[in-house]
């Protein structure tokens, strides 16, 4: 049994960078000191359970949301060592600063929209949820904006807005494959409050085309 950690936007942890940080600096030093007092092991045996037992948990559109490319968190998590609990096969909004009403259409109440915001320098500032962005547009500066709203993974988008999907690249699916991790766990949670034209189908409609639309890309990978 082993806890992933997730990462998600505007909370404790939410880029994978803070997520080693919080490994090397605190998880491991403190955990693996209290974990040889309880035991009565030593210390490397003490890291080795922590390691054992407490995981990463990657969320595909969370970490998209951060402008992050997931093969670079799966080699990040190889050279630091850290284990991969599970990963969130998902999906978020995104489109560029000048659509930023278009987002709009998905505020809903149940659930917080944490949107992101990519600078021209490559620099990454957000909102809490998406009714800040229209309280405090994004000035000029700002090139493209992805919002945490999980859409399916079969909808490529409409007009303005687009998917994250993307960055579920075959470099990506195929370190999967090889690997990193065995736990996949497709992760639209959204369908109750998808605009309609999000979701066309009943909700039991929407989950066999996600697994059909993920499956054929997984199986277009070389073995």
């Amino acid at each position: 049994v082993h806890l992933g950690l997730e990462p998600e936007p505007a909370c404790t942890l939410e880029t994978t960078e803070e997520l080693v940080a919080f490994f090397n600096d605190h998880l491991l030093p403190h955990g693996g000191s209290l974990v040889a007092q309880t035991l009565g092991c030593s210390e490397d045996t003490a890291i080795q359970i922590v390691r054992r037992h407490i995981g990463f948990c990657l969320d595909a559109c969370h970490l998209a949301l951060q402008f992050e490319k997931l093969t670079d968190v799966l080699r990040t998590c190889k050279r630091e060592n850290i284990l991969i609990s599970k990963v969130h096969i998902s999906a978020a909004l995104k489109t560029s600063a000048a659509h930023a009403e278009a987002l709009q259409a998905f505020d809903e109440s149940t659930y917080l929209h944490q949107v992101k915001g990519r600078k021209a320098d490559g620099s990454v500032i957000g909102w809490t949820d998406l009714p800040d962005l229209r309280v405090t547009p994004p000035k000029a500066d700002v090139e493209e904006l992805r919002c945490h709203f999980h859409v399916p993974l079969f909808w490529e988008g409409a007009d303005a807005l687009e998917s994250t999907r993307d960055a579920l690249d075959s470099d990506f699916l195929s370190a999967l494959q090889h690997g990193a991790t065995q736990h996949l766990e497709i992760e639209t949670y959204t369908f109750d409050v998808l605009p309609n034209d999000v979701r066309p189908a009943s909700i039991a409609d929407c989950m066999a085309q996600e697994t059909s639309w993920f499956m054929e890309q997984w199986g277009q990978i070389p073995s």
